[in-house]
């Protein structure tokens, strides 16, 4: 089978999935989207003033500001305790999800959504093979990633301009990321790495926390990369104390 079937063939199974998926959780939805209609409204209007417009949160204003942002999810296993985590400090973060994961754990990604989390684009897998073979194929990754995730939120529930590359802007060309900013998304990448994904054991979980302490130092806006997929355990033991922390320090936790 040809690369362009292939993509049809995605294309139409997504279709697919999402038309089964909209039957299954309409009531669900239909309660979620009535609880946060003039949520939605500012949504909207938020969402539509930031497209074409670059989302730089690396500003020198004096203020301390830590975004705290998760990507690869939502996961059945992690992110639930998660946004226990930063329910219990009382802390939101931006959520950058892939849609393939969104489709299984629809529930979860409404629940991320309904304590009050960004959620942004990420991709629908991640193939970096197939992803990054040109920017029309990104582009349409994207469109299904939002399709799905429209379905499950309601349209305008979710930054949907803005989003992540997968393994970070770098891994792209200049040319490639002019092509996706052309077409009205926003990147934001990272300036304090966790590199939790190295950590595949629960006992890893200090060596997260020293990471974050070392790069956050003569920061005052820093950008924490971690990740919410079924993997990472040991970022589940790092976060409490990466928030105690980071408020030690005297930061302000926002979304992107």
């Amino acid at each position: 089978m040809s690369h362009n079937k292939k993509l049809l063939f995605r294309s139409c199974l997504v279709l697919l999935i999402t038309f089964v998926f909209v039957s299954l959780i309409y009531v669900s939805k239909l309660h979620f989207s009535s609880k946060n209609s003039a949520k939605s409204a500012s949504a909207k209007k938020d969402s539509n003033s930031n497209i074409g417009k670059i989302k730089y949160p690396f500003v020198k204003d004096g203020q301390k500001i830590t975004y705290l942002t998760f990507d690869g999810g939502p996961s059945s296993n992690i992110t639930p305790q998660i946004l226990d985590i930063l329910k219990n400090h009382n802390v939101k973060a931006t959520f950058f999800v892939n849609g393939k994961s969104s489709i299984i754990n629809s529930d979860i990604l409404i629940k991320t959504k309904r304590d009050g989390n960004q959620i942004a684009l990420r991709s629908f897998d991640t193939n970096y093979k197939n992803l990054y073979i040109n920017p029309q194929v990104y582009l349409q990754d994207l469109k299904e990633s939002n399709d799905v995730i429209s379905t499950i939120l309601g349209g305008n529930n979710f930054q949907q301009h803005l989003i992540r590359f997968p393994g970070g802007s770098n891994v792209v060309s200049a040319n490639f990321r002019q092509a996706i900013a052309k077409s009205g998304y926003n990147y934001v990448d990272w300036n304090v790495d966790s590199y939790d994904s190295l950590e595949t054991s629960s006992s890893g979980y200090s060596n997260i926390v020293n990471k974050i302490k070392i790069s956050c130092k003569n920061k005052n806006h820093v950008v924490i990369l971690m990740h919410d997929d079924y993997r990472c355990k040991a970022t589940l033991k790092a976060l409490p104390q990466i928030i105690e922390y980071l408020s030690k320090e005297g930061y302000t936790f926002k979304i992107l």
